[in-house]
């Protein structure tokens, strides 16, 4: 086929010029598309991204929520502890006796004549004394001078101790009252 073209020349150039400027156009307008396209799926990776920032903002005062909590715990725990242990001192304390009263006071009761050889508290607050005594006067004068005493009671005397008229090796057990010699 045999293709004639009988437009001057102006016309071409001026058809040249309208396809250029419609493939120009054509070009903007895809690239413009384009160009929207990759806004939007900015925008889109944007608001994507806002959104892992809060759920990871809201995980973190979360966990600097459970954290404050578990201190928290932790401190009143703590204090807990030492307040037991204020307690436990305070009723040592409150039960604490002065021993050294309790020496004067037995050491005012024993006769000249008596020589103590060991004295033993245990935790029940009884006393055991052990010693010599010159005579079984002197060992039943001991044991009145404890019945009189305020500070002691449940006085035991065995009558072995008593056997012997002198040079008595003897043991008296005897319990110190609930508050006697205790911290005032």
């Amino acid at each position: 086929m045999i293709a004639l073209n009988l437009l001057p020349p102006e016309e071409k150039e001026n058809l040249l010029s309208n396809r250029l400027s419609r493939k120009i156009t054509l070009l903007g307008i895809n690239f413009i598309a384009l160009l929207a396209i990759f806004i939007f799926l900015l925008i889109a990776i944007l608001f994507a991204i806002n959104i892992k920032l809060k759920i990871a903002q809201d995980n973190l005062e979360v966990i600097q929520n459970n954290l404050k909590i578990e201190k928290f715990k932790n401190l009143q725990l703590t204090i807990k502890q030492i307040n037991d242990e204020i307690d436990s001192l305070d009723k040592i304390q409150t039960n604490y006796r002065h021993y050294s009263e309790f020496l004067k006071d037995i050491t005012a009761i024993i006769p000249s004549t008596i020589f103590v050889k060991k004295i033993s508290i245990d935790t029940q607050n009884k006393v055991i004394l052990e010693g010599w005594s010159q005579s079984r006067d002197s060992l039943l004068a001991l044991q009145e001078n404890l019945k009189k005493s305020n500070n002691f009671e449940k006085i035991e005397n065995p009558l072995t101790n008593l056997v012997k008229p002198i040079n008595i090796d003897f043991q008296l057990s005897f319990f110190i009252k609930e508050n006697a010699f205790q911290h005032k």
